[in-house]
C-alpha cells in the first residue's frame, strides 16, 4: 500500500528563501553595474574627448596653421565660409577643394587610426551655418547644400582615390544644415562649416535599466 506524501513546509520555505536571496543578489549586481556606469565611463568619455581635442589642436594649429577654429571643450572644428565657398554659393570653390583634400585625411586619421578611440565614435557631422540675413528657409537650404557639397566631395573617388576611411565614414558621416541657429559675433563668423564628432552613449545601459524598473 503506497504511503501518501504530504507537502513539507520546511522545503517550501527554504525554496522561497533561496529565490529571495537570488533576487537580492541580482539587485545588488544591477546596482553595482549602475554605479560603475555613472562614474567610470563618464571619466573615460571625458578623457577620450580631451585626447581628441589635444590631437586636433596639435595637428591643425601647433604643427600646421590651418585656417580653422577648434573648440577646446568639444573638438568641433569651424571652417569659415571663405575657405570653402564663395559668398552665397553652395558649390565648393577651387580653394575649398584643395583645403578638403589636405584636411579630411588628417582629420579622419585622428578620429579612427587609434582603435580604442575610433570604436567610441558613433557619428561624424558636417554642419553648415549661415548668417542672419535672409529668410530662415533660404538659409536652411544654403547651409544644408553646403554641408552636402562637403560630404559629396569626401566620397568623390577622383578627389580621394583609394580612400582608406571611405567605408567607416559611410557608416558614420552625415550632413546637417542649421540656418540662423548658433550665430556668432559677426556675420562673417556665422557663415561657416563645422566638423563634429559624437561619442557613443555610455549611459545607454543605465537608461535601459531605469526604464525597465519603471515599467515593473
Amino acid at each position: 500500500m503506497a504511503v501518501k506524501q504530504t507537502d513539507n513546509p520546511f522545503w517550501i520555505s527554504f525554496s522561497d528563501l533561496m529565490a529571495g536571496l537570488l533576487f537580492v543578489f541580482i539587485l545588488i549586481f544591477a546596482v553595482t553595474i549602475l554605479a560603475y556606469q555613472e562614474q567610470e565611463p563618464s571619466v573615460s568619455r571625458e578623457k577620450i574627448t580631451q585626447a581628441l581635442v589635444s590631437m586636433l589642436l596639435d595637428q591643425f594649429q601647433a604643427k600646421h596653421h590651418y585656417p580653422v577654429e577648434i573648440s577646446r571643450d568639444t573638438g568641433t572644428i569651424s571652417v569659415s565660409e571663405g575657405v570653402l565657398f564663395d559668398f552665397n554659393q553652395s558649390e565648393l570653390s577651387a580653394e575649398g577643394k584643395v583645403f578638403l583634400s589636405d584636411f579630411i585625411p588628417k582629420y579622419c586619421a585622428i578620429l579612427f587610426d587609434n582603435p580604442e578611440i575610433g570604436r567610441e565614435i558613433t557619428a561624424v557631422i558636417v554642419e553648415g551655418h549661415t548668417d542672419e540675413v535672409g529668410s530662415y528657409q533660404f538659409n536652411m537650404g544654403l547651409s544644408l547644400r553646403r554641408a552636402y557639397s562637403v560630404v559629396a566631395y569626401i566620397f568623390d573617388p577622383q578627389a580621394f582615390p583609394n580612400f582608406p576611411y571611405s567605408a567607416i565614414l559611410q557608416q558614420k558621416l552625415s550632413a546637417n544644415g542649421r540656418s540662423k541657429v548658433d550665430l556668432k559675433n559677426t556675420s562673417a563668423q556665422s557663415r561657416r562649416v563645422e566638423f563634429k564628432f559624437r561619442l557613443r552613449d555610455i549611459n545607454a545601459f543605465e537608461t535601459s535599466i531605469h526604464n525597465h524598473s519603471r515599467e515593473r
